[in-house]
């Protein structure tokens, strides 16, 4: 992703066909991941829900479409995909498991 000013990252719209190819392993990716659903669900505290986990994947499987090149990256667009999910969901996971600490008062001297 090229970088605008300030440090943000330009949006890829994807062409047809990349949105045909994510449309049509979206079912097999989360199916690869659906044992990390289990660890990350949080449904009582509203944190994670099935359905963000699900979400989660499908901007995993864009973010890997916009950048698949076929010619320079040598496996199937699925594997390439899951991975990028994998990486997504654990990346979550140790975001929300990380412990909550009680700010630390500053002093000035």
């Amino acid at each position: 992703m090229a970088k605008e000013k300030g440090g943000q990252s330009k949006k890829h719209e994807l062409t047809e066909e990349q949105k045909l190819m994510v449309l049509e392993e979206v079912k097999w990716v989360v199916g690869a991941v659906r044992g990390m659903f289990d660890q990350l669900v949080w449904t009582t505290d509203g944190q994670l829900s099935r359905d963000d986990l699900r979400q989660e994947v499908v901007f995993a499987m864009c973010e890997a479409a916009a950048y698949y090149d076929p010619e320079k990256i040598n496996t199937t667009f699925r594997s390439y995909a899951i991975g990028a999910a994998r990486r997504r969901l654990s990346g979550l996971r140790i975001f929300h498991q990380r412990p909550k600490r009680a700010a630390r008062p500053y002093s000035l001297f």
